[in-house]
């Protein structure tokens, strides 16, 4: 049964629903709730603001050598599959055209 609008307000559950902490019978309730109090909308769009704005004077900047660090060994791991997929896919095709010519 949907519960009334104040309720829904009071529960807590508009701000599991956002950080997505919400077990799935209580998030078909606020989805549900939703449809039926489009102005819980509002709500919910202010809760979002309420927390990223939280986030952000809470959060600790992060020195640009260590994004410099990750993003290199991120873009060589990258290279290191792509060239190591590039073999495997190599070895597959001279084994298919290997069994053609028997």
């Amino acid at each position: 049964m949907l519960e009334s609008f104040k309720k829904i307000q009071a529960s807590g559950l508009l701000e599991l629903y956002v950080i997505g902490e919400i077990a799935s019978k209580d998030k078909v309730k606020i989805e549900l709730a939703l449809i039926f109090y489009p102005e819980l909308k509002i709500d919910l769009v202010q809760i979002e603001k309420a927390l990223f704005l939280y986030a952000q004077a809470n959060s600790i900047p992060v020195p640009h050598i260590i994004i410099k660090d990750y993003y290199f060994k991120s873009l060589n791991s990258l290279k290191t599959f792509i060239f190591d997929s590039s073999k495997i896919l190599e070895s597959y095709l001279l084994l298919l055209i290997k069994t053609k010519e028997v």
